[in-house]
């Protein structure tokens, strides 16, 4: 049985080593727990855009709480809950 994968992009911190896979079509920010904003995806994409279309770029915004939650920041309802 094939089954379809979406594409997500790998994305690892190089100064805290937060792991994770995030959707970015073709290119979206992801603000880490350290408080650094990265460009994941089609980076030369990234680089194409004005100043308005990076504005409307998708934005994923890590937050671990004591329940250890990971949110999106523009969709509350879609939560990941790690054990």
């Amino acid at each position: 049985m094939e089954m379809d994968i979406p594409l997500t992009d790998l994305f690892w911190c190089p100064l805290c080593g937060y792991r994770g896979l995030f959707k970015a079509e073709p290119a979206a920010y992801v603000k880490c727990i350290c408080g650094r904003w990265w460009v994941i995806g089609d980076y030369e994409y990234f680089l194409s855009l004005t100043r308005e279309e990076r504005k409307e770029m998708k934005k994923w915004d890590i937050n671990l709480f004591s329940d250890h939650r990971e949110l999106n920041s523009h969709t509350f309802v879609q939560a990941a809950t790690y054990s």
